[in-house]
């Protein structure tokens, strides 16, 4: 056998069912010394494999390329040994038996990492479910309780990072093979907040807290509720029974909440006009037909967006800015219109009934005003929405509306009556 001059035979030498384990150099020499010999005997073809049998097993040499010409080896023949394939139980041992096992020796993965012997044989190799990584005994995982543990959980919140024993295994209701942990089986098959009810709580509460961590509470789709502050035709926030009376909270508590609630599921932030339908919802009449105070408000929001906790705030509002600012030019201008059309409205309403004119003309409101448009090649009519309390909306209306049919003529716009009390039902 030699690697120093070039060779005339190349070989593989396979151990794999040899008994005796090369501890190095000095065995491999020694086995290859009985074993040349042999070679001596055999006919030199390329592509063939001799085996020779012993008490201690059989060792096969396979060879690979055979120099032109030769076809039998002698004591001057150079033989290079090109691989040399042993028993994968062969080597140091295994760590927790020392290698008395004759069983296949792997690798554990903490070992390897803290640059240890890593070599256990499979019989004391440590594999927990979830996960394709071997460990010895001495750095098996633990549970979260101390236990050995038996899988990883690959739910939403451990992620395949944290082990659990039996104790905590919670089995997917359709898929026995699939387990989680007991936080994870909640996270993906939550149950309805509401008592008594066994629905799966498929709606979570957004609401941030005062340290901008979401409420969630869940809640089945009858118990929670769907804050639609992302206009009819998109999913809005969900509010459990905490949190979904938004009636009379601040105005820039709400604006924020949209906000980061927009942010949080990567949506786009609402135009001025959809922020002052919410806040005429949520009873601030008065503002919700204040664009430039909406504005402000939101600006508002965006100074303190940096120290709210919400990641991607301040970013996502200032890409609106640009937007708000064009909504506020045209919308601002739709509200002084209004204004004008309601205090000509008033005027009608002095002059075409004397008796109850003066306390219906002090009672109107603006709620707002749309100016005509044509969408989808259908005009719509400039409309004024005003509000009114109950008692006095039939005598302003008259007979079959009859006098909004003549304010309506005179003002060249239509009048609806707004809902008073949440603002439904005009669009």
């Amino acid at each position: 056998m030699s690697n120093s001059r070039p060779a005339q035979v190349e070989a593989i030498l396979d151990l794999r069912e040899w008994s005796v384990p090369l501890s190095g150099p000095d065995d491999l020499k020694a086995l290859w010394a009985a074993l040349e010999p042999r070679l001596h005997t055999v006919p030199l073809t390329a592509q063939r494999s001799h085996t020779w049998r012993a008490p201690a097993g059989a060792i096969t040499l396979e060879l690979v390329r055979v120099a032109p010409g030769l076809s039998q080896a002698g004591p001057d023949t150079t033989v290079n040994l090109v691989a040399i394939r042993e028993a994968p139980w062969h080597g140091r041992g295994c760590r927790a038996c020392g290698g008395s096992s004759r069983d296949a020796v792997v690798h554990c993965d903490t070992c390897v990492s803290l640059g240890l012997d890593p070599e256990v044989c499979t019989t004391h190799a440590v594999l927990v479910e979830g996960s394709f990584k071997v460990n010895c005994p001495e750095h098996q995982p633990s549970c979260q309780c101390g236990s050995a543990a038996t899988f990883w959980c690959s739910g939403s919140n451990c992620r395949s990072a944290k082990a659990w024993c039996d104790t905590h295994r919670v089995r997917h209701p359709q898929d026995p093979d699939t387990t989680y942990c007991s936080t994870c089986y909640r996270l993906a098959f939550p149950v309805c907040e509401h008592p008594g009810c066994a629905g799966a709580g498929t709606v979570t509460c957004d609401w941030l807290s005062a340290g901008s961590h979401p409420c969630g509470a869940q809640a089945c789709t009858r118990h929670a509720r769907r804050w639609q502050v992302f206009g009819p035709a998109e999913i809005g926030l969900g509010l459990c029974r905490t949190h979904e009376h938004v009636q009379g909270r601040l105005p820039e508590e709400l604006l924020h909440q949209i906000c980061a609630g927009a942010v949080r599921k990567r949506r786009r932030l609402p135009r001025l006009q959809a922020f002052a339908h919410t806040l005429r919802n949520c009873g601030h009449r008065a503002l919700a037909v204040d664009y430039p105070a909406i504005r402000s408000l939101l600006q508002t929001v965006r100074v303190r967006a940096d120290a709210s906790g919400v990641r991607g705030l301040a970013t996502a509002m200032d890409k609106a800015a640009s937007a708000w600012e064009q909504d506020l030019s045209r919308l601002h201008g739709n509200s002084v219109v209004g204004a004008d059309l309601l205090e000509r409205l008033r005027h009608l309403v002095l002059q075409s009934d004397r008796r109850f004119g003066a306390e219906i003309a002090a009672q109107l409101r603006l709620e707002e005003y749309k100016p005509a448009v044509t969408r989808d090649g259908t005009a719509h009519p400039a409309r004024l929405w005003v509000l009114l309390p109950q008692n006095l909306r039939g005598l302003f209306s008259g007979t079959a509306r009859a006098r909004v049919i003549a304010y309506e003529r005179e003002l060249g716009v239509e009048i609806r009556l707004a809902d008073n009390n949440s603002g439904k039902g005009r669009r």
